[in-house]
């Protein structure tokens, strides 16, 4: 059995990456778009506090679960059935966020207490300047969606972490020391996720309906990222069973395990064991 762990890629796989990712988005246009539209139509409804808050520990679990429908298009699983086993990961990812966010939350109030003993204004001076970013399009949960997707793309970890809690389906822990060791041996990985970031922050500066795309697309890269650097599947492979992925559900050989590259890259690493 081999062990379950990254390998280092070429630096310039990060091309290869972005051309399956748009392949694979939009071979699957349609679930996305009817994804990203209920769910950040669901946000443009609630009160934008509220939304905000929601948003920024969403964020995260929506990448993941476009992650997980992107690894529909090397699996024999029907969409539900995808959406539906990914929930733990998802759950998991959101769980991450809100910790993260619960701190530096207390960490935020604690300075605002302080700057308000001083008199500053500086915290609401920064609430009206984030009100004033998100009002410029009707598609306001969209603009807020983008922003803050920008920001969690600066994290470094979160580029591995994220397909390593859905597709994997790792605990927390082992996933957080997996994506370390990813990022070790990949560290031109951080500059993709950044660079995703800014194309998001562009995307909000001109208006909210670039998230129906960005949030798939950038799910996606996560996950072509994933089969390469951990399940050793290159941009390449997996394009070529990507278009022969009808023929491929009804084919014998994903009877027996280890016969195909194909079955292999649906293999999850509880099966590796």
């Amino acid at each position: 059995m081999k062990a379950f762990e990254p390998k280092a890629v070429p630096p310039d796989s990060w091309r290869h990456w972005v051309t399956e990712a748009l392949d694979l988005c939009t071979a699957q246009w349609l679930p996305n778009t009817v994804l990203v539209l209920g769910l950040l139509g669901g946000m443009q409804l609630l009160q934008a506090d509220a939304g905000r808050l929601l948003l920024g520990c969403l964020a995260p679990g929506l990448v993941a679960l476009f992650t997980a429908v992107a690894s529909r298009a090397h699996t024999p699983r029907r969409l539900h059935q995808v959406l539906r086993g990914s929930l733990p990961g998802v759950g998991r990812a959101v769980l991450c966020a809100a910790t993260v966010l619960a701190v530096l939350y207390a960490v935020l109030a604690a300075i605002a207490g302080a700057l308000a003993f001083g008199g500053a204004g500086a915290p609401a001076a920064g609430q009206a300047a984030w009100t004033a970013g998100t009002a410029t399009s009707d598609f306001a949960a969209g603009q807020s969606a983008l922003l803050v997707l920008f920001l969690w793309l600066l994290v470094p970890l979160l580029f591995f972490l994220l397909p390593l809690l859905v597709c994997a389906q790792l605990p927390v822990r082992q996933a957080l020391a997996l994506a370390r060791q990813a990022h070790a041996l990949n560290p031109f990985a951080w500059r993709v996720g950044a660079a995703a970031g800014l194309l998001c922050l562009g995307g909000a500066m001109w208006n909210g309906v670039a998230a129906v795309p960005f949030y798939p697309l950038i799910g996606t890269l996560l996950y072509v990222a994933y089969r390469h650097v951990f399940l050793g599947m290159p941009p390449e492979t997996a394009t070529q069973s990507a278009n022969a992925r009808w023929p491929a559900l009804q084919s014998p050989t994903w009877s027996s395990p280890g016969s195909s590259p194909r079955r292999s890259a649906g293999c999850r690493p509880r099966c590796m064991r």
